[in-house]
């Protein structure tokens, strides 16, 4: 248990909403009528969304940090979605029960609707409180009393953790274990059940996490002021890359072990510092009373790391070796070279070759895959990850997502989209390939399958993130395991941890400024523009004035987070962003975006990061510039059995200008101006028919009038030149129809030359 000052949390709205004012009149009607009698035999039926609905819920998990207000247990560390968390009445909302057993039925109804007197509550706490609250000298408040009178009034034998001294009453030990250190610190344990043989376990192996940090970590914890004051309930020490919650005990586990080493030890910074005076030697000898003995912790810290499964509920081993080694992976520094995908999910058979090397040699090759929706762009993402991550990371993601299933049933092609049930008989597979290299990775399934087969172990570091892309304002918690890292493409739920608040305790100078140098490519910021760090906040300074990073557009933060995600992410594994190589896939990376930066966006990433391969999919043409030649895909389906298939012999993007962009094979569009191309459709008709009508006449000479006036050609002096030679041209030879066929080419080119030919001729 921990300190938690709700003081500066605002309350939620709904509180304030006509229905609270509703639900609170009849409530106080049932609480004060006349006739206690009638009351005592009655029922209130409280109106549950109030207490529990989706805006109060969401409050609480952000107030409490998703984790329980008594015992700190991850939320998610809980198997059935129904169960997970509860919204806890400290003061129980009714039938409150003293240390006898014996209730009174209407404490403390009025306090129902009360923000103040709503907790965050696991199931195990949440059951084995139930409607307890003893007071020391059983003296309740009277019936109505607000919660604030109630506080001055009454000496409960249950700890708040909104108004109590934790510290003062509450001691954990090294192995887990809690023990009281007053009359309302056992009772709290009592009640709470705070000494169960699993919530110990839990602590445990969370204290035992947090001592391999503190060993091992590159970077001191993150200290929190709880708001509590002074003393060793005052503070908590957040890890970022880990998740067992347990905080508040661990920083009191600490006053256990430290304590001995300096009576002086006032709070949880104290003992920070005085880890940090300490040798090596001298630090893990210390530690190793989480794990009895300096040899014991030698031997195993490395395997003590842990995670929760949020669908079974059980732990299961989190070793350091799941956030990768790339010199261990054979495949980490060579480019995905092939993909080839059959019965998984719209795709039956699709295969892409990538270039092995780019124009620009700086840089490593990239995928694109355009396409309207339906057409399995996500899909490819999809199986792309799966296959990278490997199967057992696979079945880490299966476990992690609590609403999607991550089994090759889920994936299976279903051939007869009349019949969906009836999965397709043959196993799904996906091969990747890498250039220069002859490793591959492989997954595959049946339907049925609960587990994939294939490659087990990831093959390279791999970022995935889907079209979203949204982080939280307040801190939160970041894993790196590589099921975590992909979870936002499978995940349209999940965000990206607050990236903000890392930028700006980054301690290292020179990685902030290599950071920075990432961020002014992603940004386009210009030369003389700056990014420093101010009081609070991460501020880009330009001549114009300083903005704070927070006040951009939701296009820039939205890029901006997943950019510093992204750096973060790189900065664990290599020492600088220019080497760092990895494979980062994108779902829609024009979300978001001006156009401006659409036509940008891909350039900027690949600047900053010129060695990870991108993997993006689009529904816009602008976001094709910064792809070269062979790196972009384009699916559609087949008019015989709609089956989806990637086109063939692409024209080269490069050098494109918007307009012929928009107008290219790509998207299969004749101009982006609908109403002109129907015009031409019509004028063509006219020019090709025999014998015209004295008004089809008129509407032809209409046509080619209103053509020449709107179809205005060319940026430059020469474009504008061949505009005007070609209309001449077309003007001698009206009976020669307009070529819209984009399959006839020689025709085209055969007038472009003739037009070019009589233009030199008049300039001669």
């Amino acid at each position: 248990m921990r300190f938690v000052d709700r003081s500066s949390f605002a309350e939620p709205q709904i509180f304030y909403s006509k229905r609270a004012e509703e639900a609170r009149r009849q409530l106080q009607e049932f609480v004060f009528q006349a006739d206690e009698k009638l009351r005592s035999q009655s029922r209130f039926f409280f109106d549950q969304e109030l207490i529990d609905g989706a805006e109060v819920r969401g409050a609480l998990l952000e107030l409490f940090c998703s984790v329980c207000a008594y015992c700190e247990t991850p939320v998610h560390a809980f198997s059935d979605k129904r169960l997970d968390v509860a919204t806890d009445h400290f003061r129980p909302r009714q039938n409150a029960s003293d240390h006898r057993g014996k209730s009174e039925f209407i404490y403390y109804a009025w306090l129902a609707y009360e923000w103040d007197n709503l907790v965050l509550a696991c199931p195990s706490c949440n059951r084995a409180k139930r409607n307890q609250f003893p007071l020391r000298d059983k003296r309740r408040g009277r019936i109505g009393a607000p919660i604030a009178e109630l506080r001055e009034i009454e000496r409960p034998l249950l700890l708040d953790p909104c108004h109590s001294d934790i510290a003062a009453s509450l001691s954990f030990s090294p192995d887990g274990s809690v023990e009281g250190r007053n009359e309302i610190g056992d009772a709290t344990i009592r009640i709470l059940q705070l000494d169960r043989s699993q919530l110990v376990e839990s602590r445990l192996r969370a204290f035992r996490a947090y001592a391999v940090a503190l060993i091992d970590h590159h970077q001191r914890p993150h200290v929190e002021d709880t708001g509590w004051g002074d003393g060793w309930g005052s503070h908590v020490a957040r890890f970022p890359d880990l998740e067992h919650g347990h905080l508040g005990a661990f920083a009191l586990s600490l006053r256990n072990v430290l304590s001995p080493l300096d009576r002086k030890l006032r709070d949880l910074p104290d003992a920070l510092n005085l880890l940090d005076r300490l040798t090596g030697a001298q630090k893990l000898d210390v530690l190793a009373r989480y794990f009895g003995s300096a040899r014991d912790f030698e031997s195993r810290y490395k395997a003590v790391l842990l995670e929760a499964s949020p669908k079974d509920g059980l732990a299961r081993p989190y070793a350091p070796s799941r956030a990768l080694d790339p010199r261990a992976l054979k495949t980490a520094n060579f480019p995905i070279a092939r993909v080839s995908i059959e019965n998984f999910k719209a795709l039956k058979r699709i295969e892409f070759n990538l270039p092995a090397v780019v124009e620009n040699p700086q840089l490593a090759p990239c995928m694109l895959v355009l396409g309207e929706n339906a057409t399995g762009k996500s899909t490819v993402l999809e199986a792309i990850t799966l296959a990278l991550i490997g199967t057992d990371e696979a079945q880490q993601l299966d476990w992690l997502l609590e609403d999607e299933q991550i089994e090759p049933s889920a994936f299976i092609h279903r051939p007869d989209v009349g019949n969906w049930e009836v999965p397709s008989k043959q196993p799904l597979r996906v091969e990747i390939g890498f250039a220069h290299c002859e490793e591959k990775v492989e997954l595959s399934g049946h339907a049925g399958d609960d587990l994939f087969e294939g490659t087990p172990f990831p093959s390279t570091i791999v970022l995935a993130y889907g079209p979203r892309r949204f982080f939280r304002k307040k801190p939160m918690r970041r894993f790196r395991a590589p099921a975590y890292r992909v979870r936002s493409l499978f995940d349209p739920m999940a965000v990206i941890p607050n990236p903000m608040q890392w930028l700006l305790e980054l301690r290292d100078e020179g990685r902030f400024d290599a950071a920075v140098r990432a961020l002014r490519s992603v940004l386009m910021l210009k030369a003389d523009a700056r990014v420093l760090r101010g009081e609070n906040m991460i501020l880009v300074d330009t001549p114009q004035g300083s903005v704070p990073m927070s006040r951009l557009s939701v296009g820039y933060k939205s890029v901006v987070a997943m950019a510093i995600d992204i750096i973060r992410e790189m900065f664990y594994y290599f020492d600088n962003l220019e080497e760092a190589r990895a494979v980062v896939i994108i779902d829609e990376i024009e979300t978001h975006l001006h156009p401006r930066w659409k036509m940008q966006i891909v350039s900027s990433l690949r600047e900053a990061f010129p060695q990870i391969q991108f993997i993006l999919t689009t529904h816009d043409p602008l976001c094709l510039r910064g792809m070269y030649q062979g790196e972009v895909f384009v699916l559609q389906r087949n008019t015989d059995d709609a089956a989806v298939e990637s086109l063939q012999e692409l024209p080269d993007v490069r050098g494109m200008r918007a307009e012929q962009i928009l107008t290219s094979e790509f998207f299969g569009l004749g101009s982006t101006d609908p109403e002109t191309d129907a015009r031409l459709m019509r004028y063509q008709f006219l020019v090709r028919k025999d014998e015209l009508s004295a008004t089809e006449k008129d509407e032809k000479e209409l046509l080619a009038s209103e053509l020449k006036r709107r179809m205005a050609v060319g940026e430059s002096v020469e474009e504008q030149a061949e505009a005007v030679a070609m209309r001449a041209f077309t003007d001698e030879r009206e009976d020669v129809p307009l070529v819209l066929d984009p399959d006839a080419r020689p025709g085209r080119k055969a007038m472009v030359e003739q037009a070019l030919a009589k233009l030199r001729l008049s300039v001669d």
